[in-house]
């Protein structure tokens, strides 16, 4: 074959890598310039389920996947300490809806997945390679170093010469094995460009997509000769997205987010409504794991501290998601059963802040005396009295402020509860401050988001109105429902209206009208700034 003709087919069919590297708790270093872009999502999401919606480009309402650990059923030779909990890990076809392979595999694209947390799906086209301990036990191959994955990766490829995308995880602690065990300090991020640069070789691809993460915090960065789009922050499906434009397949309507060859510059503050799917396919053929028996051993204080462990992640989760939702009977069942997993002060609070939704002065009074009870003088009790059940005065609430200045307060619900407060005590300069700042780090919550917007926009100093905006946008992504929606969208007409830019304000009224030409609401507000332009 000429030169030329193998050029071309490289060309035609080219070959793909994504590479995971996470720094952990450490972090990365601060002195090599600015970071990539960073993926916007919900900050409380535990890392199996992040992964999930990296890898799927799924919210985790269609993937509800919040752990690795899911109930056996006896199906497990595994003889670890959670197999004797009756859990096993989790495989890559028990997501509820397709990572980003095995889409692929439905397009007669072949993969190579080496360091995955799942376990081997089993898929056509699809090779998932595992570990074994000394004691012959299957596990994940996450559990691997650094130099084991790419001994996997290179066997691998001599088996599957035809494979075209290759997916590699890689932790910090695990860049070799003389590293295994040394205490961990912030890695540096040429680390991770090394690391891309070994697996383009080895795998001789064309286009490498970098997913970098720290313990909160996710960054992508794009290796390849191809022409991106870099803002800021990138939705969660930008990855799969960016895959398949890269493969040249077609855009994946079901996912919310554009490939970062498509994003368009100045996305942040145009007046378009941000494109969203709740609709997603699911795994054919797959059942789903079943956790409520698992749920109900923990109920029954029949559980082992690994089933604990599992079902307060899971019942965290839940209560995340009625938080956000406003669901107070959802709110009042997660955190009844999250006491029973767990016993943090947090858990606790969150117990609080529950009665509170449900005006329960009896329970919450009684609550508030076992969050002291149990964890007298840690913040959590500290702060619970800021809460509006609480049986203290504001001049009590003004003091507690003060006694707990924001720097020293660590935690999203107990910032949040601070920054809130502080507003509804007049305290408004203060309060914005703490809620902008979880706002821009994506930790705020439904709550704080729609309390900063509606002060910023009465405040009005200089840059409120595109922060509120820049919130209001936010909120967008994950609302549902056209009314609720509306109102969102509403506000963000308002604001360009507040500066006088009614043109972009209609524009925006027009683009959500697109999309839900019944909703009165909007329809309404476009028909009365229509007639301010014509007046």
């Amino acid at each position: 074959m000429s030169a030329s003709s193998a050029g071309g087919e490289r060309a035609s069919k080219p070959r793909v890598g994504l590479l995971f590297f996470g720094a952990g708790r450490s972090g990365f270093t601060t002195d090599e310039g600015p970071p990539p872009p960073r993926i916007a999502r919900r900050r409380w999401l535990p890392a199996p389920a992040v992964t999930t919606s990296i890898l799927s480009g799924a919210a985790l309402e269609s993937h509800h996947v919040h752990t690795w650990l899911v109930p056996s059923e006896g199906d497990s030779n595994d003889v670890s300490a959670a197999a004797a909990e009756g859990l096993r890990s989790r495989r890559s076809t028990e997501v509820g809806r397709p990572l980003v392979w095995n889409r692929l595999a439905e397009h007669d694209v072949h993969s190579i997945v080496v360091g995955s947390a799942f376990m081997p799906g089993g898929r056509t086209g699809v090779e998932e390679l595992t570990a074994h301990t000394g004691f012959g036990v299957v596990r994940p191959s996450s559990v691997s170093s650094t130099e084991e994955k790419f001994a996997m990766l290179e066997a691998s490829k001599r088996r599957r010469p035809d494979a075209r995308f290759a997916c590699l995880s890689i932790s910090a602690a695990g860049r070799t094995d003389a590293q295994e065990g040394a205490a961990l300090e912030p890695t540096p991020r040429r680390a991770a460009e090394e690391l891309v640069d070994r697996f383009t070789t080895l795998m001789e691809l064309d286009h490498v997509l970098l997913v970098s993460s720290s313990s909160m915090l996710e960054w992508v960065s794009y290796r390849g000769s191809r022409e991106v789009q870099a803002p800021k922050r990138l939705r969660t499906g930008v990855v799969i997205q960016t895959i398949f434009d890269l493969f040249d397949l077609p855009h994946l309507t079901d996912v919310p987010a554009a490939s970062m060859l498509q994003i368009e510059a100045g996305e942040e503050d145009s007046a378009r409504e941000p494109e969203i799917r709740w609709m997603l396919p699911d795994e054919d053929d797959v059942e789903l794991p079943d956790f409520e028996p698992l749920l109900d051993r923990i109920r029954g204080g029949e559980a082992g501290p690994i089933t604990r462990r599992v079902g307060s992640t899971i019942l965290e989760c839940r209560w995340e998601q009625a938080f956000e939702r406003g669901s107070t009977v959802e709110l009042d069942e997660a955190s009844r059963d999250l006491l029973l997993a767990a016993d943090g002060p947090l858990v606790h609070v969150r117990r609080l802040i529950s009665m509170a939704a449900t005006r329960d002065a009896g329970s919450f009074a009684e609550a508030r005396a076992l969050l002291h009870e149990r964890h007298p003088g840690t913040m959590a009790d500290r702060l619970a009295d800021l809460l509006p059940l609480s049986a203290v005065t504001d001049e009590a609430r003004l003091e507690i402020l003060d006694e707990n200045p924001i720097k020293e307060v660590q935690g999203a619900l107990l910032r949040g509860l601070w920054g809130r407060v502080a507003i509804r005590l007049g305290r408004t300069d203060e309060g914005l401050k703490v809620l902008w700042g979880r706002i821009s780090r994506d930790t705020a919550d439904r709550r704080e988001t729609l309390t900063f917007a509606q002060e910023a926009i009465k405040r009005n100093q200089e840059g409120d109105l595109k922060r509120a905006r820049f919130a209001l946008r936010r909120q967008l992504e994950t609302t549902q429902g056209p009314e609720r929606r509306s109102k969102l969208v509403r506000r963000i007409a308002h604001t360009f209206e507040i500066e006088g830019d009614v043109a972009m304000a209609i524009g925006c009224l027009e683009g959500f009208l697109d999309r839900n030409p019944e909703e009165m609401g909007a329809t309404r507000m476009l028909d009365r700034l229509r007639r301010l332009m014509t007046d």
